[in-house]
């Protein structure tokens, strides 16, 4: 008895999986339902908009209310079967004391069928800022002018932020990540994919590191900031603007490039400490697989 059950639920898992295959094999047009809403908010309140399987963009507008809209994207292809078996997902809205809340419900047995998508856009009123939460498992996050203590969280997808103030968290296990006039405390995790950060004053204790990817710096660091960038297969890319710093430089298979002059306390073959000016800040840099580039240039 217990062999003929164990047979019918791997003929299931078989037949579903086939279909699910077909559906996602097979072209043909997405069926799309787009809902709405809108909610006054306030500076300093928290925004979080969880999305499992789509895309997040995040964007300023000159309207005075907080607008997110979400597209529920899915095949045509057995949407009617797939949704009498399982159920459909469906976008819930939440506003309380603290703040707004946009995410998606699924049936519980949907691992099934991870066919659908759902990608949100959120217009927020120029200048408002926040605590900001914006996560999805399997999508891109995109995100213009967005000021605040900001989470920006992924499992597979690209990160892009350009302009930003306050205190700023990126994490992606398979994605690039890219950041643009951001001001503050920036800490950055990604496990396959580069990190780029093009003009940027950094404050405060914060960090880059991936682990299969090259690292670009160009920023200012602020007095009393301390960063760490780590890289294991990469190089590592800095441009300091007006440095005042201590540096600490290692790479375990590669070279250290300076293009700049410091003053240096210890030099190894593949290692470098010392400091530009009188070390008011402090930025340790490893990679084991890559050179390590050091450049200076004046307030941009």
């Amino acid at each position: 008895m217990a062999r003929v059950l164990v047979l019918i639920l791997g003929l299931i898992v078989l037949v579903v999986g086939a279909v699910n295959l077909v559906a996602f094999s097979v072209p043909s047009p997405m069926a799309r339902a787009t809902v709405s809403r809108s909610f006054a908010v306030e500076p300093g309140e928290s925004l979080r908009v969880e999305s499992l399987n789509g895309r997040i963009t995040y964007e300023t507008w000159g309207g005075d209310e907080l607008v997110i809209e979400a597209t529920h994207n899915k095949p045509r292809f057995l949407v009617g079967w797939f949704e009498r078996l399982w159920g459909e997902p469906t976008v819930t809205f939440t506003r309380d004391e603290q703040g707004v809340r946009a995410g998606v419900s699924v049936p519980k047995i949907w691992w099934f069928g991870p066919w659908w998508g759902v990608h949100f856009t959120v217009r927020v009123p120029a200048g408002w800022h926040g605590n900001i939460v914006l996560s999805t498992s399997n999508g891109a996050i995109a995100a213009r002018g967005i000021d605040g203590d900001v989470l920006l969280s992924t499992s597979n997808g690209s990160v892009e932020v350009a302009g930003h103030r306050g205190t700023l968290e990126v994490r992606t296990s398979n994605g690039r990540v890219r950041l643009a006039d951001v001001h503050g405390v920036v800490r950055v995790r990604t496990s396959n994919g580069p990190i780029t950060v093009a003009g940027a004053t950094l404050s405060g204790i914060g960090q880059l590191r991936t682990s299969n990817g090259s690292v670009e710096l160009r920023a200012h660091l602020a007095a009393g900031a301390s960063y760490d960038v780590t890289t294991s297969n990469g190089t590592v890319t800095l441009t300091l603007i007006d440095p005042d710093a201590a540096l600490d430089l290692r790479t375990s298979n590669g070279s250290i490039n300076l293009q700049t002059e410091i003053v240096a306390s210890s030099v190894g073959r593949n290692s470098v400490v010392g400091t530009i000016g009188s070390g008011a800040a402090r930025l340790n840099v490893r990679t084991s697989n890559g050179a390590v580039t050091l450049a200076a240039v004046k307030g941009e």
